[in-house]
């Protein structure tokens, strides 16, 4: 609801995932079944903590030092301004590339439904702004997915 981007594929998972909750604590299943019931209950837990530690795990990594090109992803803008995870992305960003002066960035990101220029357009004038020269800043400005920031960004 905070995102109003309801149609984004992870926005009904939480209330699907409450919504099982509740229906699984109103039936009630005798001997057997309660037993595979509660298991397959706590695989599906195991398996989503497995995933989300993974996550949390990759987040904490720090990129190695001197790389040629970053590539930072696109996210939404909302007409010419860049939206609060979008910042953060270009933020930590910015922080590789003013350690690093011999890196480039790739901006990847094309132009979506409600935003008046390109998620790349955005992200380099963002970067222009924070004092990282034009020369350092590659636009790929064509894709609509995130598959398709990847392919076009190599």
């Amino acid at each position: 609801m905070y995102t109003r981007k309801f149609n984004s594929t992870f926005a009904l998972f939480w209330p699907a995932f409450g919504g099982i909750h509740i229906l699984l604590s109103l039936l009630s299943f005798k001997g057997k079944w309660n037993i595979l019931l509660w298991m397959v209950i706590l695989l599906l837990w195991a398996v989503f903590l497995a995933v989300e530690i993974q996550i949390c795990t990759a987040m904490a990594k720090r990129a190695e030092a001197g790389l040629p090109y970053i590539i930072v992803l696109g996210a939404q803008v909302r007409g010419t301004r860049i939206t609060n995870s979008l910042m953060r992305r270009l933020d930590a960003a910015l922080c590789y590339l003013k350690e690093n002066s011999e890196t480039n960035v790739i901006v990847s990101g094309g132009q979506g439904k409600g935003e008046d220029i390109s998620e790349a357009s955005a992200m380099a004038e963002y970067l222009h702004q924070h004092g990282i020269a034009d020369e350092r800043i590659v636009l790929e400005d064509t894709s609509r997915s995130t598959w398709e920031n990847l392919q076009n960004s190599g």
